[in-house]
């Protein structure tokens, strides 16, 4: 800085020399002569001259008093500090010992100082809450780090923050007593602390993530609760309160909490139960994740947010029940739970996210509730023991692969509403009959594709566009089928009925045979094109309900060889006779 700014004055002079040289006015004499009669006279500069005067007011320039010049620097460098550096709120600009304790002063509070380091080597230290008459307000950073001999610490009720790392590597410490006041407890401040067998901490600390390597810590309550971990948070768990205890396996929870903070119990590997008070109403991101002993969870019907990932990676749990508030599962909210058996939704749940159950192998009853309006991408894939499910008539959207690979979903009712059913949705699904309803417009590429047990399919009367390989070997193991598609029909797409070993029997098609050859179909369905039969104009019948039988009427009824007849007279009769074709009856 010092040599650009010299290097400017040298220039700066150089400049202003050259032009008083050829601004100098001319003498007497030359002014007197008459203009007419002479040439203007031109001043010659020696340069030689010039040179030496420029260097010469250099030099003198250079042995200018230099605290001028660093005043001027000095001013320069503190303008850019102010308006361009993020000043850290608790950065450092002095320092002084007392005793054992290295203090450094604070730039955001008046008489404030940050306890830096420690150096001594006792096992109980109580920490001043003054220091030459100004107020200790923080732990810093590592400023116990690795005092192997620190067993108790008694820090005062000044303390507003403990910074990260601040009690790292003390493994002998066995108490930690939090005061009143503080705020905040860094990341890792009792990292390694191993030898912690209780902490109490106090409702104003509301910001921390610190205790994850305390294995002594097995349970946990509220102030007086004599648990291993006492906290005073009445209404608020603080994100992050509890993660990484390893060995936590009981906690409490007072009645007055509202709120569950993120992270609050990501992997308490032991936590096998917990009651989630009813008047809590938000459950924050990650909240349980990796709690891989939790078997059972019931979510209060006060709680209207779930956060994303909030239960995922739960081993153990088996049963999930959602309460009357919630109206949207988040995505990955229950991602590889691999013992979940069954979840009951209410009716009021609108939204299932992204992979909410993505990998729930042993997933068997999914109850989703009436008022379901979309399900998000890969919702349901890789559930592999799903067998059936019901879509309500409120389902407007199907998202990509949402059941894919569901490998033993054999029933799906697609009720009315649903607009969209996305890419893969259904892919190797076994699903043996399939009606596609009269709301849907488009079917997304392999969205049944690799069935291989479909024997009748019926394609709603609203659908313009069937993708690329949309039933892709959705046929395979039948010898002949039947198809219905809709005079809406504008796009089959590349292979949406390529299929290895079917024969399709029959289309059945509501259009004329003019607008059959108007459908734009792409390669790889020779199958549909070469079909059997193919009917145009064609007109589904709606079945029935059946009728339920009369009071005095007499019945036969047919399942399996099975015949069984009933009479008012007779009662019910049953027999087995599985060749028997013809009955005759009369009375």
């Amino acid at each position: 800085m010092q040599k650009e700014m010299k290097r400017s004055i040298t220039i700066l002079t150089s400049f202003l020399l050259c032009l008083n040289h050829f601004s100098m006015p001319t003498t007497a004499e030359e002014e007197n002569v008459p203009e007419a009669t002479e040439a203007p006279v031109t001043e010659v500069i020696d340069d030689e001259s010039v040179e030496e005067e420029i260097i010469e007011i250099t030099e003198e320039t250079e042995a200018e008093d230099e605290e001028s010049i660093d005043t001027i620097i000095t001013d320069d460098l503190d303008f850019e500090i102010s308006e361009d550096l993020d000043i850290q709120e608790h950065e450092v600009f002095s320092s002084f010992t007392v005793d054992n304790f290295t203090f450094s002063t604070l730039y955001d509070q008046d008489n404030g100082v940050e306890l830096s380091k420690y150096t001594g080597n006792d096992s109980v230290v109580t920490i001043p809450s003054t220091a030459e008459g100004k107020t200790v307000a923080k732990i810093g950073k590592n400023a116990f780090k690795d005092s192997i001999n620190l067993t108790e610490v008694n820090i005062p009720s000044t303390i507003r923050i403990i910074d990260e790392y601040a009690f790292s590597g003390c493994s002998n410490l066995q108490t930690v007593l939090i005061p009143d006041g503080v705020e905040e407890i860094g990341y890792g401040a009792y990292a390694g602390c191993n030898s912690v067998n209780k902490i109490i901490v106090p409702d104003s600390l509301k910001k921390m993530d610190g205790f994850g390597s305390c294995d002594n810590i097995k349970t946990a309550g509220p102030l007086g609760s004599n648990s291993d971990y006492e906290f005073g948070w009445e209404t608020a768990i603080p994100a992050f309160a509890f993660t990484g205890l390893d060995y936590l396996a009981e906690v409490e929870l007072p009645d007055t909490i509202a709120q569950i903070g993120g992270g609050a119990f990501t992997s308490c590997e032991s936590l096998s139960e917990i009651i989630i008070p009813d008047n809590v109403n938000e459950i924050g991101f990650e909240a349980f994740m990796f709690c891989k002993a939790l078997k059972s969870i019931i979510i209060p019907d006060n709680v209207e947010t779930i956060e994303g990932s909030a239960f995922a990676y739960c081993d153990s749990l088996e049963t999930v029940v959602i309460g009357k508030k919630v109206t949207s599962i988040p995505d990955d909210c229950f991602i590889q739970d691999k013992a979940l058996v069954s979840v009951d939704c209410s009716d009021n749940l609108q939204i299932i996210g992204n992979s909410a159950f993505s990998q729930c192998s042993q997933l068997q009853t999914a109850n989703i509730g009436t008022g379901i309006k979309q399900i998000g991408s890969s919702a349901f894939s890789s559930c592999e023991s799903l067998e059936s499910i019901i879509l309500p008539d409120s389902l407007e959207s199907i998202g990509d692969y949402a059941f894919y690979y569901c490998q033993n979903l054999t029933e799906v009712v697609l009720s009315e509403g649903i607009v969209n059913i996305g890419e893969c949705a259904f892919e190797y699904c076994p699903i043996s009959e399939l009606k596609i309803p009269n709301s849907v417009v488009s079917i997304g590429n392999q969205a049944f594709a690799h069935n291989g047990k479909l024997a009748t399919l019926r394609i709603g009367k609203s659908v313009t566009t069937i993708g690329n390989e949309t039933f892709y070997g959705a046929f395979g193991g039948y010898a002949g089928f039947t198809i219905y598609l809709p005079v809406s029909l504008k796009t089959i797409g590349e292979n949406a009925f390529g299929s290895t070993g079917a024969n399709m029997t029959t289309v059945l098609y509501s259009g004329s045979e003019d607008e059959w050859n108007e459908i734009q179909v792409a390669e790889g369905n020779e199958l549909l094109m070469n079909a059997r039969k193919i009917v145009f104009d064609y007109e589904p019948e709606e079945p029935e309900d059946p009728e339920e039988p009369g009071e005095e009427e007499d019945t036969l009824l047919q399942k399996s060889g099975m015949f069984v007849f009933d009479s008012p007279a007779m009662g019910r009769l049953a027999c087995f006779a599985p060749n028997i074709l013809t009955i005759s009856c009369s009375c």
